[in-house]
């Protein structure tokens, strides 16, 4: 009887330590798996709030520069945003500014002459053998080409009319060789 009581005795305290060890272990594995979280979230820039740093970071402004917000390539320059793909068609014809106002709402158009000069912020003279017409060139229209007064162009758009205006928005500029 002496020999049960001391093999249950034995038994109750290993299992005791076995135990606390084991809870120990689980506490250590919840630690690292926490760690281990908090590591994932600074990388992939995930903020649930649970990092004061991360927070004061965003409440100051602060941003890694990997976002869509950062409008500047690592090297410093600007990254330009009118490299993006498009249906063209460039054996689309040729229409003379003098028609322009014969076209209806939203038509396509294509224009080919010479730019005079600017008169405004992005509105520029435009002319042609069967006139001037004034056209609202977009910033993204350009593409970074340097255009002179010289340099015939031919420019891609379509037709707003308002009330009793017809305006002429240009999409894109294309020096012709």
């Amino acid at each position: 009887m002496k020999k049960l009581a001391l093999v249950s005795a034995l038994l109750v305290a290993i299992s005791g330590t076995a135990l606390a060890a084991s809870e120990t272990t689980t506490t250590t594995a919840a630690a690292a798996q926490s760690a281990q979280s908090a590591q994932m979230q600074n990388r992939s820039g995930f903020n649930d709030g649970s990092n004061p740093q991360s927070q004061q970071q965003l409440q100051q402004g602060k941003r890694d520069g990997k976002g869509r917000e950062d409008c500047h390539r690592k090297d410093g320059k600007k990254r330009d945003d009118t490299k993006r793909g498009s249906f063209i068609d460039n054996n689309a014809p040729v229409i003379s500014t003098s028609s322009v106002k014969d076209l209806k709402d939203n038509d396509r158009l294509v224009l080919e002459g010479f730019i005079e000069k600017q008169v405004g912020k992005e509105d520029y003279l435009f002319k042609d053998d069967s006139g001037s017409i004034e056209v609202e060139i977009d910033r993204r229209a350009w593409a970074g080409q340097e255009i002179t007064p010289n340099d015939k162009v031919k420019l891609f758009g379509e037709v707003d009319k308002s009330w009793n205006k017809t305006e002429v928005e240009i999409h894109r500029v294309v020096k012709v060789q």
